[in-house]
């Protein structure tokens, strides 16, 4: 009897590894995940901004924003190496005119190298309507694609 018992817990201890192993890389796809995550609330951030009037100070100027825009940056990533995105805003001056003082740049902070390509996504006020299109981030093997429509969206299939 205790054989069997001995048998059967050898027999758990190896599917338990086994399962582990079929799981694939869990932790980069956990990450990809939080990074894509990230970045459509960024995307949402911007739209909530535009349909909620921004308005930024320069020079003591309170300016209203016109179009909020989020580019990807593959210039270096604010000194990281990595992949970078930067929000820049416009104010209503008759042409679209950047304020560069409110421009970021900021890193998609993930732990490993993050490599992304896309359009540079627009937002307009004064109901943050906005250019639709998808861009794809990658962490390794890993890749995620961020879907700009009617909704703003993660997924891990090519946007429709």
């Amino acid at each position: 009897m205790i054989e069997v018992l001995i048998v059967v817990a050898i027999g758990a201890l190896m599917a338990g590894v086994s399962i582990k192993g079929i799981g694939g890389n869990k932790d980069a796809d956990d990450e990809i995940e939080v990074v894509a995550e990230k970045v459509v609330s960024q995307l949402r951030s911007l739209q909530n901004e535009m349909l909620t009037g921004k308005t930024i100070t320069v020079s003591g100027v309170q300016k209203p924003i016109c179009r909020a825009s989020f580019k990807v940056d593959n210039s270096g990533g604010a000194g990281t190496g990595d992949t970078s995105y930067k929000i820049f805003y416009d104010d209503c001056s008759g042409a679209f005119t950047n304020i560069s003082s409110a421009t970021e740049t900021r890193n998609f902070n993930a732990k490993g190298t993050v490599t992304a390509s896309g359009p540079t996504f627009n937002f307009y006020a004064p109901r943050g309507e906005m250019n639709t299109g998808s861009m794809s981030i990658s962490l390794g093997s890993q890749t995620r694609y961020i879907c700009v429509s009617k909704n703003i969206y993660s997924s891990s299939t090519i946007c429709p």
